[in-house]
């Protein structure tokens, strides 16, 4: 189905700027060689795949961005789900310095005390690291490295 719909968006680009001779004419300047007029049938009728470098000549030469677009909201989609890792990132240090620590109250052990203290430091790193961010968002003066949290990623 996606094949479909990529092959409709090039279809549409081919057409924007003139046709499949124009578009070849298009696609030879920018990527530097001949191009055959059946890739280009081929992409638009969903038989081939549409060539990015292709894609992108036709939309600068178009104006029109339908790729890019499509594109730009694939990559909204995964900002958003980064948005859960980092909960369940900020879960996972959590339970397991819940975890330390409850073995740290039964013994004495300089190792199991040293991991309580490692999964307790890693917990306050990352609340740092959320107030830091929340602060700098409510303030409306994010560091130039600051991740904000709906796009934070895994470490």
């Amino acid at each position: 189905m996606l094949i479909r719909a990529r092959a409709a968006m090039f279809k549409s680009l081919v057409d924007a700027v003139g046709g499949v001779e124009a578009a070849r004419a298009v696609i030879e300047a920018s990527v530097g060689h001949d191009i055959s007029i059946a890739s280009i049938s081929r992409m638009q009728n969903a038989n081939a795949e549409p060539v990015w470098a292709w894609v992108v000549a036709l939309e600068d030469a178009s104006g029109q961005v339908p790729f890019s677009k499509m594109r730009a909201r694939q990559l909204e989609q995964q900002e958003a789900s980064s948005a859960v890792i980092s909960h369940l990132d900020a879960l996972r240090e959590s339970s397991e310095m819940v975890l330390a620590l409850a073995g740290a109250e039964r013994s004495d052990d300089p190792q199991v005390l040293a991991r309580a203290l490692k999964e307790t430091q890693d917990v306050a790193d990352l609340v740092n690291s959320f107030v830091a961010t929340l602060s700098d968002q409510c303030s409306g003066r994010a560091p130039q490295d600051a991740v904000p949290l709906n796009t934070r990623s895994r470490a």
